[in-house]
């Protein structure tokens, strides 16, 4: 929920720690109240990693990017 995610922020904060989230705010959301992902990420900023490192082959990174523009 909304309040554990806020409560995990909190202390992260507090113990001076770096709080990494992964996620995909474009998969259904779970039947819960909120959208806690997407309240992190306004609140306190995020980044996309959009550079293909895993595909070696040229046609592979390639086809990476092909499907993420139909996304």
């Amino acid at each position: 929920s909304l309040d554990h995610a806020h409560a995990l922020v909190t202390l992260a904060h507090a113990a001076g720690a770096k709080l990494v989230a992964l996620g995909d705010i474009e998969q259904t959301q779970p039947p819960r109240r909120g959208a806690p992902a997407r309240a992190l990420m306004a609140t306190v900023g995020s980044v996309v990693l959009d550079e293909i490192i895993r595909q070696q082959v040229a046609w592979q990174a390639q086809a990476t990017q092909k499907m993420e523009q139909q996304h």
